[in-house]
């Protein structure tokens, strides 16, 4: 079977395999799609300790149809999220695992939009743990898919105010689309400028950086107002990041004179 290996930093290869086989109590799914996390990119494009890398890896955001079952309660033909929770082989052609593997998704639509249920899952979570959101002005910094998943989601939960910032127009256009009140442009705007104005001046109640760009966490510094929350989700490629600290100083003087 196919499967795709890391076999240098940003050198991938297409490799022939072994089909897995399933063991009692597994299933064999063949996989029909494939997402690409933050944190698969960071195995891709820095240099590993050992090369190549097995097999599949390091994708862990992936669907397929079960074409194979050993398993009670789960039938060939059907439709699942595959979750390889430990060796991270979602991109293989065909995988192997158990129940704790596997989330059951319903027969018809694209298996490639149902995928997104899986990071969603992630955005939800950290949403869960923030609490409630309700009547603040809130701050997403980025708008690739981690990022307009947070949008969309905020937008349905009782925010007074959701501001959005991206380089990219697309990606603007859908933030927009998804119900931000305000989509700044970061390549011809000045984000720290335009968030306070939208906000007269208050800052962000809560900021997610979403993009995990060196820029954006000293921008999520910047547009919160004192107290403010700020989560930082997005996945930086580089090992350390260097904060503007007295930006964040400046309001602690300003908010006790």
């Amino acid at each position: 079977m196919n499967a795709i290996q890391v076999v240098g930093p940003q050198r991938l290869q297409l490799i022939q395999v072994p089909e897995p086989e399933p063991q009692k109590g597994e299933v064999l799914v063949r996989m029909a799609a494939l997402s690409v996390c933050g944190t698969d990119m960071r195995l891709f494009r820095h240099p590993q300790k050992a090369y190549p890398l097995a097999p599949g890896m390091p994708s862990h955001e992936c669907a397929g149809t079960i074409v194979e079952s050993r398993l009670p309660g789960w039938k060939e033909g059907q439709r699942v999220i595959f979750l390889p929770r430990l060796n991270l082989n979602g991109g293989a052609e065909y995988v192997v695992g158990g129940p704790d593997c596997l989330v059951a998704l319903p027969g018809d639509g694209d298996v490639a939009e149902w995928l997104m249920c899986q990071p969603w899952g992630t955005v939800l979570f950290a949403l869960e743990r923030i609490g409630s959101v309700v009547g603040k002005r809130v701050v997403v910094l980025g708008q690739g898919s981690i990022g307009l998943l947070f949008t969309r989601s905020l937008r349905h939960m009782g925010v007074r105010q959701l501001i959005t910032a991206d380089l990219l127009a697309h990606r603007l256009a859908w933030s927009r689309r998804l119900g931000a009140d305000l989509a700044i442009d970061a390549q011809r705007e000045d984000v720290v400028g335009a968030v306070a104005e939208a906000t007269q001046g208050r800052g962000a109640d809560l900021v997610i950086e979403a993009s995990g760009e060196p820029q954006a966490l000293s921008w999520a510094i910047r547009v919160a107002r004192m107290y403010a929350t700020v989560v930082l989700f997005g996945i930086p490629e580089e090992d350390r990041i260097a904060v503007d600290y007295f930006p964040a100083m400046a309001k602690d003087r300003k908010a006790h004179v």
